[in-house]
């Protein structure tokens, strides 16, 4: 029997909460933490979702960025390089995401316009997405399929080299990956799309994290060590 993969959530307190749930349920070993110093022990990463990057670190202006908290982005982006350097699978959520654009040299759009499909102060949107043809994600959900949001921000230049998968109809992009490395970053949150979080007509997000999980989501990218 294959040995489960020993999980690091990059984040502190209760906000990891429903990580740990997915986890738990899927019976897989989980250290939830910002400590920089052992991340050698762990086989994935989990960025999880959070607050606004700071603008700074993507050399540009606050023009809508709030809730910040540099100490935090600094950690997690210094544990993304971690495993990045180790060739070890990372999964991006929201502001995860956000995090590999910004490490592999993307920028952000830091405040969608008013009405967008992607944010509501009290609760996660459902909106479509398209998924690229010939993508991991259309064979998990098809060519469109619906999935939350609650984010403010969104990738504005795109990260050079990573692939674009999945875009909603008003063009923000919802999911990219890495063409040789095991990076996966998803704008929407599938750890509230699952278990009591599952909803009418939106994809199984517990789908796309085992999915993760079994390092099969680029083809040129699973199982590099």
């Amino acid at each position: 029997m294959q040995t489960p993969p020993h999980i690091l959530i990059a984040q502190n307190g209760p906000d990891a909460h429903n990580y740990e749930a997915v986890l738990e349920y899927l019976e897989i070993p989980y250290t939830t933490t910002l400590s920089t110093e052992s991340c050698t022990a762990f086989d994935m990463l989990i960025l999880p979702g959070g607050g606004d990057i700071s603008p700074d670190l993507y050399n540009c202006a606050n023009a809508g960025s709030r809730n910040i908290e540099l100490q935090k982005d600094l950690a997690q982006l210094s544990l993304l390089d971690d495993f990045i350097y180790q060739k070890k699978p990372v999964l991006g959520i929201c502001k995860g995401f956000q995090l590999i654009q910004i490490y592999f040299g993307g920028t952000l759009v830091q405040d969608l316009k008013p009405g967008n499909s992607h944010y509501h102060p009290q609760k996660d949107i459902l909106h479509k997405t398209w998924n690229q043809k010939g993508s991991f994600f259309e064979r998990l959900y098809g060519s469109t399929c619906t999935v939350n949001s609650c984010h403010h921000q969104a990738v504005f230049q795109p990260a050079p080299g990573l692939e674009i998968l999945q875009t909603a109809p008003d063009h923000v992009i919802e999911a990219m990956c890495h063409p040789l490395l095991p990076v996966l970053g998803v704008q929407w949150h599938p750890e509230r799309l699952c278990l009591g979080f599952g909803q009418p007509g939106a994809v199984n997000g517990l789908t796309l994290i085992e999915h993760f999980l079994h390092c099969n989501f680029s083809t040129n990218a699973a199982n590099r060590r």
